[in-house]
This record gives structure tokens, C-alpha cells and sequence, in this order.
């Protein structure tokens, strides 16, 4: 109150020393109203600091509207003085060069631009704190229930702090011919300012590449449209957070450009004279408790800039990240949602043109989040934060995986180019991505966890990548069946590309040590398996085949092991696994082969016995699923089906067994009467166990169903057998 007293005390004397035209009256006048006004935006600015804290919604908005007039205001006191005027007139270069009696005059315009720069530093403090807000409003829900303030509020905010501060804006970098270098407006090429907070963004050379690729240039256009209609129909919580985050990287934006700016303007003024630009950093008003020591005692980082230090706290940085990466983690669940038709905000979307579909607009959201990730990445390099480089490497991997997975056409691929081609460059896109943010943080020391849930990301995509590459070589196909056209041998390049990419998988799963490191570096070593037990039959020469089926081998056991003592929960895939060991054993010719091969097949009872079945029943009671009936009928038909494979299987392999004993005219019949087991088991009617009288099992939803599978039983059996023999 006794600042707003003395400003209009002041203000009239100042508009009779402009009628009076007294220039010595005006500067005096001029410079009282000016410490003024200084004080009354810091007292607004402590304030807002205050009202952040406590949810005060109101008064808040009020302290910062009061505090950018007032800037605004502080300005217009410096215009006529030139005290916005960074470069050395020729009136003060004449004045210079004349005698030393004017040494005053010609430090006075230097002692002028101090208070410009004042200025500045409280130009960019606003800004900040307009982030703060934006950003915890975002983030917390009580600025809802306890501050009774919406979105809206604060970007009717943001718009009347900027309209009212333009005139700081153009002083300070148009007047200097300076290019902001942060501002996400300016990266954006206009396409994000605070009257377009949608957050889609597409680059010039990226319009151009799409409008080159799959989209007409009319339909590109519709696309972003339609991409901006669908973020528009989102939940209006959902909403205010996406633009509040916007407005918010915006806000940051401005606070970082006006402190690299006056850094650069110390530096020219270090340049140009020493021991003046010493004396103008020594001069530079203390803003927010910042000392000329440097330090802040509340932050702990120098918000000044000094000629030999960083101008901007890297605190600030950080926070521009991480708007800019939830921005992208926005646009990227929802890019995801609408490529999968998940997206409930799509209904009632429709397409007028066919120019385009709905992948193309997906291609545009993850082409969004690509740019604000790429902008968040920007501010934690210059800032040095390692752990949040490393985090947001894996979610630019996962817009390289998302665009891998699906027939995604984004910018700088062709139609031309394949799927199958586009997909690998995505996977090795994102491989490269995890491998640079193992980089940046140098060791696992630095900090283990997010060292290890990066190693558990480079190597799941290193295994797809590994995949990948094998499904779309000569040999692309999931079967274990062995290739026997030589013409079909890959070259020592193309096997590398596919066996490298999968043998750094297992090792980074295994250096992990933890249990879901185990089960995926077990799929690892099965996925390896199938590609050796494809490959071995048609190499060059004996002992190339040898490696390859020691390979082979190799894998399969490490696989079969893992998933042996891990029979529950996995029940399909060691079925299947052991089926493909049985395979490649039965590829080798030999009694001793063939026996292993029925092992295989014998070692798979337990995946059919009650106590899986229980367990399956039990996991999908457990399960939120809502379909919780549906899932239990598909796995026990996915169940039923292995069953007869393996059946089948058995009685092949016992059949070449017994061909075998009565060949060799072996006295043993080991083989014989357990082929006689199968064919009595096949005969027998009705191989499903009645629980008529489990009263339990009848109340059960699931009592139509097995409580086991019969196959169980004539495993179980053989293996009785041929323990007995053995």
C-alpha cells in the first residue's frame, strides 16, 4: 500500500516535469518512480511465491497480473532515458572522444542500462513463477478442490501477462537484434504459442517429407486437423492438462531466453572493456534473495548471469523438460490409443477424404511427441541432468517402437520402401536411442536404477530387432523346421545382423539377475534356437553344420531349462518349446536322438496336469479382466490343441522307435509296450474325469471344464515306463 501510495504521488510530478520540459526534473522524477516500482514487483513476485504455496488461486493470478502491469509500467519510465539502448550511440562515442571533464556523461547511459537489465532479470522471474503455476496446476488436483481455478483462468492469464509485457519483449530482443534461442515458439516455427496450445507440431521439412510419402498435401492438412479435433474432445481434466503443459514450456521459455540474453550482453560488454563489464555484473540489482556472492540460499544455483558462469539455473531447465515431456507422453498414449481404435475420443470422427486414415493421424501425434521429447532432451542436456537424458531416450524409444510395430508412414519414408525395411530402421533408431543413454550416464554407479530399466529396454528391442531381422531374411518363418536349400544360406553379414542383435539380449538379461530378466533371456536363447535349428542344414561345409547345430542345441537346453522349473504361468510356450526340441533331436538321425526327442515330449506332462489347470483358473480369477470366463475357455483351448500335438508327436516317435528295436532285433520291448500304452489311450472312451460330485467345482463357473487334460495321464504313465526300463 505505501508503494502504490507513493507511485501516485510521484506520477503527477513526473507530468508537470514533462510539461515544464525540464530533462534533469524527468530523469530525477523518472528514476524515483522507477526504484519504486522495482520494489512493488518484488513485493507482487515474493507474494505469488507465497499464494503458490497455499493454493490462494485468486490472489495469485492477482499478484502476477499486478506484477507484469507494473513491469510494463517500470518500462515505460526507462523508454526516454534509453536506457533499453545496449549499443553505444555515436553521441556517446563523440562524447568519449572529447575532453575528460565528460567522464560522466559518458557513464551515464552504461549506469542506465543497469536499471534495463534489472528489468529483464524481473521479466524472466514473472515468467517463471507463470510456469510454476502452470506446472503444479497439472500436476495437482487441489488447485481444483482447494483453489477453485480451471484451466481457462490460467491461460487468460498467461495471454494478458504476455500482451502486457510485449513491449519488454520488443525492447529487449527486437531492439537487439537478438533471436531467442529457447523459445518453443521459435522451435515450433509458430505453431505453439498461447492462442495454439494443442501441442501438434509439424515441421517444415517434416510436412514436407510427409506431403512426399503417403499424404497429398490437401490431405496432410486434414490429418493435423483431425489429430487437433480428437485432442479437443478429450476429458476436460485431460485437456486443461495438455494445454496448462503447453503454456506452461512457453512460459520457461521466455524466462530461460531473457537470462541467456543478458549473459550474452555480459559477455559483449567483457569483450569490449574488462573492467567495465566487471563493474556492470558487480552492479546488477540482487533479484530473488540472489547475492553478488552467486549463490541462492534457497535454490543453491546462481540465477545472475555472471560472464564465467551458466546464466540459467539448471532447476529451470529441468522443469522445461519435464513439461515437454509430459507434453510427449500425452501425445504419445494418445497416438497409441488412436492407431489401436481404443481411442474413445475417435467416435463420431469421420473421414471425408480418402487421403488419409487414422494411422496417418496417429503419424502426426507421434510425430508431436517426437518434437516436444526431442525439446525436453535439448533442456536436460544443457543442464547435465544424466538420469532424466536416460528416461527420456526410452520414450523417445518407444515412438520409434510404436512406428516399427504398425504400418505407421511418417516423415522421410517413401512408399517405395518396404515395411519390413521401415521397421528395422525404427527398431535400430530406437536401439541407438537406448545405447546413447547408456552413454550419457557412463557407468550403472551413477544410478542403478534407471541404469538397469534402460539395459532391460536396449535389450527387449534388441530381441525384437533380432527377430525382426530373422522373419524377414530368406528363412522368415517362426517353424523350427530346418532349411535344406543351400540357395537359401544367409551370407556371414545378414546371419550377424540376426544373431548379434539376440545373443546382446541374453547377456544384458542375464547380467540383470532379477526373475523377469530370467524368463525373457530365456525367450531370448528360444528365439536364438529356432534360428539355428532353421540354418543348420544348409551350410557350406561339416563343420559349420556342426556349430550351428551345437548352437541349436545349446539354446534349446538353456530355454527348456528355464521354463522346466517354470511350468506354471508358461504352459503354452514350454509345450510348444519342447514340441521344437523334440523336433530338432528327430532331425539327428539315431535311436539315442529319437528317445531324447520323446524326453522332450514326456517332459511337457506337467503343463497338462490338475495342479496347471488349477493354477490357470486361479490367474484368471485373479486377472481384472472382465472376461475372465472367455479367457479361461481360450487358454484351455490353446491347451487342448498342444494336447493332440503332443500326442501325435509321441506316437510318431514311438512308432520309428519300434521300427528300430525289432530292426536291430533288440530283446527289450521297452518301446514296444509303450506304443501299446498309446494305441490302448487312444481306443479308451471317454479320456475327460467326471467332477459330477465335486461340489466345489460345480459351483464353479468354470465347471464344464476339465480338471484336467487325459494326455496327462498317458504321459505320466510312459514316463513310469520308461523310468522302470531304464
Amino acid at each position: 500500500d505505501h508503494l502504490t501510495n507513493g507511485i501516485k504521488k510521484m506520477t503527477p510530478l513526473l507530468a508537470k516535469a514533462k510539461r515544464d520540459e525540464s530533462s534533469m526534473e524527468i530523469e530525477a522524477v523518472s528514476m524515483q518512480l522507477y526504484g519504486i516500482h522495482h520494489k512493488m514487483i518484488n513485493v507482487c513476485l515474493r507474494l505469488a511465491e507465497h499464494h503458490l504455496q497455499n493454493y490462494f488461486s485468486s490472489n495469485l493470478i492477482h499478484s502476477l497480473r499486478t506484477a507484469a502491469r507494473t513491469l510494463s509500467d517500470a518500462a515505460s519510465l526507462l523508454r526516454p532515458l534509453r536506457a533499453f539502448d545496449f549499443h553505444p550511440s555515436q553521441t556517446e562515442a563523440e562524447s568519449s572522444s572529447s575532453s575528460p571533464t565528460n567522464n560522466p556523461s559518458t557513464t551515464e547511459p552504461r549506469v542506465k542500462s543497469m536499471y534495463a537489465k534489472s528489468i529483464f532479470l524481473q521479466y524472466a522471474w514473472l515468467w517463471e513463477y507463470c510456469g510454476h503455476f502452470a506446472r503444479s496446476f497439472a500436476a495437482d488436483e487441489l488447485w481444483r478442490e482447494r483453489g477453485h481455478t480451471c484451466g481457462n483462468d490460467l491461460l487468460s492469464l498467461f495471454r494478458e501477462v504476455d500482451s502486457t509485457c510485449s513491449e519488454v519483449m520488443k525492447r529487449c530482443f527486437r531492439g537487439a537484434k537478438w533471436k531467442p534461442k529457447t523459445s518453443v515458439s521459435m522451435t515450433s516455427h509458430g505453431q505453439v504459442t498461447l492462442s495454439s496450445l494443442s501441442g501438434i507440431v509439424v515441421l517444415p521439412t517434416a510436412f514436407e517429407q510427409i506431403d512426399e510419402s503417403v499424404l497429398q498435401k490437401e490431405g496432410c492438412h486434414e490429418a493435423i486437423s483431425t489429430a487437433k479435433a480428437i485432442l479437443d474432445r478429450q476429458t476436460q481434466i485431460k485437456r486443461d492438462e495438455r494445454l496448462v503443459l503447453v503454456a506452461a514450456g512457453i512460459c520457461y521459455g521466455h524466462a530461460i531466453d531473457t537470462y541467456i540474453f543478458l549473459a550474452e550482453r555480459c559477455e559483449s560488454e567483457v569483450a569490449k572493456d574488462p573492467m567495465e563489464g566487471e563493474a556492470s555484473a558487480a552492479k546488477l540489482p540482487s533479484v530473488r534473495g540472489v547475492s553478488k556472492g552467486g549463490k541462492n540460499e534457497k535454490d543453491g544455483w546462481n540465477l545472475v548471469p555472471l560472464p564465467s558462469g551458466a546464466p540459467v539455473a539448471p532447476l529451470l531447465r529441468q522443469r522445461l523438460g519435464d513439461a515437454s515431456n509430459e507434453i510427449g507422453k500425452i501425445l504419445l498414449n494418445e497416438g497409441r490409443l488412436v492407431l489401436s481404435s481404443d481411442s474413445p475420443n475417435t467416435e463420431g470422427i469421420g473421414i471425408s477424404s480418402g487421403s488419409f486414415g487414422m494411422s496417418h493421424v496417429s503419424a502426426i501425434m507421434l510425430a508431436s511427441a517426437q518434437f516436444w521429447f526431442m525439446e525436453g532432451l535439448k533442456q536436460f542436456t544443457a543442464g547435465q541432468d544424466l538420469r532424466n537424458i536416460a528416461l527420456l531416450r526410452c520414450n523417445l524409444c518407444q515412438c520409434c517402437k510404436i512406428r516399427a510395430n504398425a504400418n505407421v508412414i511418417l516423415p522421410g519414408f517413401n512408399k517405395g520402401d518396404s515395411k519390413e525395411c521401415n521397421s528395422e530402421v525404427f527398431l535400430q533408431e530406437a536401439v541407438d536411442h537406448l545405447v546413447l543413454a547408456h552413454e550419457t550416464m557412463g557407468q550403472r554407479d551413477s544410478d542403478p536404477m534407471t541404469w538397469d530399466m534402460v539395459s532391460e529396454e536396449l535389450a527387449a528391442t534388441l530381441l525384437v530387432l533380432g527377430v525382426r531381422r530373422r522373419q524377414s531374411s530368406k528363412i522368415g518363418t517362426t517353424s523350427a523346421e530346418p532349411v535344406m536349400l543351400q540357395a537359401l544360406r544367409l551370407t556371414p553379414g545378414a546371419e550377424k545382423a540376426i544373431v548379434e542383435p539376440m545373443e546382446r539380449s541374453c547377456k544384458i538379461y542375464e547380467s540383470l539377475g532379477t526373475a523377469h530378466a530370467a524368463h525373457q533371456a530365456a525367450a531370448a536363447h528360444y528365439q536364438l534356437a529356432l534360428y539355428f535349428s532353421r540354418v543348420w542344414t544348409c551350410q557350406r561345409d561339416e563343420s559349420k553344420t556342426r556349430e550351428k547345430l551345437a548352437a541349436a542345441f545349446k539354446h534349446f537346453g538353456l530355454a527348456h531349462q528355464y521354463f522346466f522349473r517354470s511350468v506354471y504361468g508358461n504352459e503354452p510356450t514350454f509345450v510348444v518349446l519342447s514340441l521344437d526340441f523334440s523336433n530338432l533331436y528327430s532331425a539327428v538321425s539315431g535311436e539315442e536322438c529319437l528317445s531324447k526327442a520323446l524326453a522332450c515330449c514326456l517332459d511337457c506332462r506337467q503343463a497338462f496336469s490338475p495342479t496347471a489347470v488349477a493354477a490357470a483358473l486361479e490367474r484368471v480369477d485373479n486377472s481384472k479382466n472382465r472376461n475372465q470366463s472367455s479367457d479361461a475357455r481360450a487358454w484351455f483351448e490353446k491347451m487342448t490343441t498342444l494336447a493332440e500335438n503332443v500326442e501325435g508327436r509321441v506316437s510318431k516317435l514311438l512308432l520309428s522307435l519300434v521300427k528300430i528295436e525289432k530292426d536291430g532285433g533288440s530283446a527289450s520291448s521297452k518301446y514296444k509296450d509303450m506304443y501299446r500304452t498309446v494305441l490302448t489311450h487312444k481306443i479308451s472312451p471317454g479320456n475327460k474325469k467326471g467332477d459330477e460330485n465335486d461340489e466345489e467345482k460345480t459351483n464353479s463357473p468354470y465347471c464344464d471344464l476339465p480338471s484336467s487334460f487325459p494326455v496327462y495321464d498317458l504321459l505320466e504313465s510312459l514316463t513310469k515306463r520308461m523310468s522302470l526300463t531304464e
